[in-house]
């Protein structure tokens, strides 16, 4: 048995104005958390990667985008937050246990400003 204290985190959950700046900043990484399909079709975030949630990737993919990489600033974001939220889970799992969230995620992101009415 254990105690468990719980806490919060600010630093990781991600605003709208954070990823907004995110795809100008080559200290942020910004991961898509969909499908392949999903990311090529609706469309994503400028600048953002894809590191599909559901595929349990290896750590050399999460290396090679810069995910794990402790000098930048990782963010997660899908539809709405849920699958977001596994792809972080990921990443701490694979040892970045600082990754944000993006909770509002591509939904509040479009209807954040007209600028966002595009994907790329």
């Amino acid at each position: 048995p254990a105690e468990f204290t719980a806490r919060r985190r600010p630093e990781l959950i991600a605003s709208t104005p954070e990823v907004d700046a995110a795809a100008d900043d080559d200290r942020v990484v910004l991961v898509d958390a969909l499908s392949p399909q999903e990311y090529a079709g609706a469309g994503h975030i400028p600048g953002a990667v894809n590191l599909p949630a559901m595929s349990g990737y290896p750590r050399e993919e999460a290396e090679a985008c810069g995910a794990l990489d402790p000098g930048k600033r990782t963010i997660t974001y899908c539809h709405g937050g849920i699958t977001a939220a596994m792809d972080a889970l990921r990443l701490a799992q694979l040892g970045r246990d600082d990754v944000a969230v993006y909770d509002g995620s591509l939904a509040e992101w479009l209807a954040a400003s007209p600028k966002n009415s595009r994907t790329v």
